[in-house]
């Protein structure tokens, strides 16, 4: 009965009547069963034992693309020479996590049913060959770097197999072109209005890493948005807020008056205490 429950839920896309999820998961049985009336349901009863047993006679899998001649004597020799392989390669038995299958050598994975993944070399031309063919392929159409690597490692293993398809993926000419980008856009720039009096909308910043001299080794250079003008004093690359304040009012409050707006960076020295 639960099986036939699940059923009715798995064909509720088939229904005349295209209703949203939210109603769908309410429905009852008997409202799923006026709605699936054209579709005919069948239940068949079988002994105790037999699906399990079924199940029993395909326990794993071998993943074994057909392969040119040339191509699989690449992959024999690329396990001689790549350090990942070459023991399990030479020493032919079935380890915990490799085995060698028609002159092959296969990683094992177990995911529910035991599937043996083709492994390959490192040899540029293999790795890459295999990343265009889940990339550039006509089922595949250009995918991300993540679904790329998911639909490839179903099949073939390496070490460091991710990066190897992210870094094929980045530098993708065609995407790079014709792909746009799925973040999030930037705001727009904002422009800063015009002021409408001297030094009522001041920006500053530090100019640091200079050569010691009397004791400093930084310079605060503070602007005046509307005449440009400009004003520098000495300080220390190691100034907090309070230091940078009293430098600020110094060379720019004591003459011209506290600001209206001040422009910095998020400088710890200006969003602190300053």
């Amino acid at each position: 009965m639960i099986a036939m429950v699940n059923a009715l839920r798995m064909l509720r896309k088939f229904m005349k009547h295209r209703i949203g999820s939210a109603v769908l998961r309410n429905l009852s049985t008997e409202d799923t069963h006026l709605l699936l009336d054209d579709v005919d349901l069948r239940g068949e009863s079988r002994p105790s034992g037999v699906a399990q047993q079924q199940v029993n006679t395909v326990d794993y899998h071998f993943v074994s693309p057909h392969l040119a001649p040339e191509t699989k004597r690449a992959f024999q020799k690329g396990y001689e020479e790549d350090p990942a392989f070459k023991q399990q390669w030479l020493e032919g038995a079935q380890k915990e996590k490799f085995v060698k299958h028609n002159g092959l050598l296969f990683f094992k994975q177990k995911k529910g049913v035991t599937v043996y993944r083709l492994c390959v070399p490192h040899v540029k031309e293999l790795r890459t060959n295999v990343t265009i063919e889940f990339h550039e392929g006509n089922s595949s159409a250009h995918l991300g770097s993540r679904r790329t690597y998911l639909k490839a490692a179903q099949w073939y293993y390496w070490p460091t197999m991710d990066r190897g398809v992210r870094e094929y993926v980045r530098t993708c000419e065609t995407c790079a072109r014709w792909k746009s980008s799925s973040q999030k856009k930037k705001g727009l720039l904002i422009p800063i209005p015009v002021p409408k009096g001297c030094w009522e909308v001041v920006s500053m910043d530090f100019i640091t890493d200079l050569p010691v001299s009397e004791g400093f080794d930084a310079i605060l250079v503070a602007v005046d948005k509307l005449s440009k003008r400009a004003k520098y004093a000495p300080t220390y690359s190691t100034a907090d807020a309070k230091d940078t304040a009293k430098v600020f009012f110094d060379a720019v409050v004591r003459h011209h008056g506290l600001p209206k707006v001040i422009i910095s960076d998020r400088d710890s020295k200006f969003i602190s205490d300053f």
